[in-house]
């Protein structure tokens, strides 16, 4: 018996018909039978896997019944979900993939989001290493024609071979202009992360919605928090714009082997008074801190030109510090911000230093790309975090 361990993606024509067909045959299938939509943890459905050992892990630490209408007795192959090619890209959910790492606890990290296609059946076996699952774009619910499918059968039946099935990644389209426009650095009196009262101020507003600001810690601190970064349980995660590695930093900083300057960061980066920090620093209002995240870009890598959702205004600040760039000279700029009804103006740029960090208003007015790792030049690490408010 083969085990396939990741999700596959099919483009169909408008008849899914005969896609459904074929998974059934490569899995040695009795029938492929409609189905419900799994269980809704939060905001996202569950595709599958439904009854393995993870997912039943998972669904048990969250504390979630299970409500499909198939029996978990019942032999079930794998499952499946699919959006028509007349269906709007607009109204696309976002298709999201989760795995366990254990350097993290055996805790889910998202390594890939992806919105889903018109036309694209997604099929996720009851072997699958990672699950699956689909969160709206708009709004809490999925759009009406997404339809959903079970395949049946002997597990002791699957095929011998090897699927040929492809995936079709997706490119943005470049910005028409090589120019810059260098935006505003300012430098603190001393590092803003540790500085009991920062006196620095930059009011982002819509005609200033970007600036970078240094040091954000003292030299010593930060030399040693970049070199535990390279410790760290990395994850690879892809998506339409972007293939990198990604880190839960919040999580690994409470586990056993976790370096003690990581930990000490994070009790400064999670204390309540951040958020009025933020407030005071940028003139915008916010009242929780949203996400603490981290990255790496390897060589040859890149983030391509993007805007960042807002969640209907839940996420509204973002801070990008870099804390490792690569080495090359040739790589002068990292952030770079377009105008989004002229591409053919210049961006607004900001330098790739270490210890500095971009802050910006996020939404559809600010987008932005990193630009490409250089060969043999090294990595690209920083932090996210992001500010706002919640429901």
């Amino acid at each position: 018996m083969i085990t396939i361990r990741n999700p596959i993606h099919i483009q169909t024509n408008d008849e899914v018909k005969s896609s459904l067909d074929r998974i059934q045959d490569f899995l040695s299938a009795d029938a492929v039978i409609p189905c419900q939509p799994g269980i809704k943890i939060d905001d996202i459905f569950l595709v599958g896997p439904r009854h393995n050992q993870t997912i039943t892990t998972v669904l048990k630490q969250l504390g979630c019944p299970k409500k499909e209408n198939i029996s978990a007795d019942t032999n079930i192959l794998a499952w499946g979900v699919w959006m028509p090619r007349s269906s709007k890209q607009l109204d696309a959910p976002v298709v999201q993939i989760f795995r366990l790492v254990a350097g993290l606890g055996d805790r889910p990290v998202l390594i890939s989001d992806n919105q889903l296609e018109p036309g694209e059946l997604i099929v996720v076996t009851e072997d699958c290493h990672s699950f699956v699952t689909l969160r709206p774009y708009q709004g809490e619910d999925l759009p009406p024609d997404i339809q959903w499918f079970a395949w049946v059968g002997n597990r002791q039946n699957l095929l011998q071979e090897k699927s040929t099935l492809s995936v079709t990644k997706t490119r943005i389209a470049e910005p028409l202009t090589s120019s810059v426009n260098p935006g505003p650095v300012i430098s603190a009196s001393s590092p803003w992360l540790t500085d009991s009262n920062p006196n620095v101020q930059f009011n982002l507003t819509s005609e200033t919605p970007s600036f970078q600001l240094t040091p954000m810690l003292p030299p010593e601190e930060f030399e040693a928090l970049a070199k535990a970064m390279t410790l760290a349980p990395w994850t690879r995660r892809i998506g339409d714009i972007y293939s990198q590695d990604s880190l839960d930093i919040a999580v690994w900083s409470q586990t056993f082997g976790c370096p003690e300057i990581v930990k000490t960061l994070m009790q400064r980066l999670q204390k309540p008074e951040m958020v009025e920090q933020i407030t005071r620093l940028t003139g915008v209002s916010v009242t929780a801190q949203r996400e603490i995240f981290s990255y790496r870009l390897r060589e040859g890598e890149r983030i391509l030109n993007h805007a960042d959702g807002t969640c209907n205004g839940q996420l509204i600040v973002r801070i990008n510090w870099l804390l490792q760039v690569p080495g090359s000279p040739l790589r002068k700029w990292d952030f770079r911000f377009w105008h989004p009804d002229r591409p053919e103006k210049p961006p607004i740029v900001y330098p790739s230093l270490p210890n500095h960090a971009v802050i910006f208003l996020m939404g559809k007015y600010t987008p932005h790309d990193i630009t490409p790792i250089p060969k043999n030049s090294g990595v690209r690490t920083n932090i996210i975090m992001t500010f706002g408010h919640r429901k």
